[in-house]
């Protein structure tokens, strides 16, 4: 039997994925026909607090997800969870998994670091994912260096804004034009949190608000 602690569907609602916690496994992340009632995909090893939960694109195509390229449960069992050949340092890369299964590898740091996506946020017109860029990943980190970073999910350019993080990867969030975004740079142990709007091509922060975390953008 496994256990299931949270769940996100696609638009249509064909599509779910899940974390399965059982007493083999670490909380694998599965991939669920809801339609045919079957499993589609399962992703071994995750860090839900550190790298973020996985995100659909508008259309339900497919979702965006923090994966580890190799995962040894505590069991030692190892898992590959790329059918590739690349050299891995250790540590989760960022990967975009289509409606049937498919994995596209969307980054290839842990090829010469240890590297962590952490706290990942997909803009709302999907083409690019903002997140904290860690190249020292140890699981719950506080004390990790980590930088604001963009990726282009079409070129695959990563853009570092060398904005320093704080002691836990809050997710970014866009804004509607997906031109800014609204990060919390976090000092967890002090209390002593910051509100910062980053513009993207400018490469541009302003504080906007202390001992706070973002929550969201208002409408006019």
């Amino acid at each position: 039997k496994e256990a299931v602690t949270w769940a996100v569907y696609n638009e249509s609602g064909s599509r779910v994925v899940y974390p399965a916690w059982n007493n083999d496994e670490d909380g694998p992340l599965v991939l669920w026909d809801t339609e045919n009632r079957e499993e589609i995909l399962r992703l071994h090893g995750n860090d839900f607090d550190y790298g973020g939960g996985p995100e659909w694109l508008q259309d339900g195509s497919s979702f965006i997800v923090a994966v580890f390229p190799s995962y040894t449960s505590w069991r030692g069992k190892v898992y590959r969870n790329f059918n590739d050949e690349v050299p891995y340092m250790g540590g989760f890369e960022l990967a975009q998994i289509s409606f049937d299964g498919k994995i596209k590898r969307l980054t290839y740091l842990t090829r010469d670091y240890v590297f962590g996506a952490e706290g990942i946020s997909l803009s709302n017109d999907n083409t690019k994912i903002a997140f904290w860029l860690n190249l020292n990943y140890k699981s719950g980190d506080m004390d990790a260096e980590r930088q604001l970073a963009v990726l282009d999910i079409r070129s695959g350019e990563i853009t570092n804004t060398c904005l320093q993080g704080g002691d836990f990867p809050y997710p970014p969030i866009w804004s509607a034009d997906d031109n800014s975004l609204l990060v919390t740079v976090s000092n967890i142990r002090k209390n002593e949190n910051k509100v910062l709007i980053v513009d993207i091509d400018r490469q541009q922060a302003a504080i906007l608000a202390e001992n706070a975390i973002a929550a969201g953008w208002l409408d006019e």
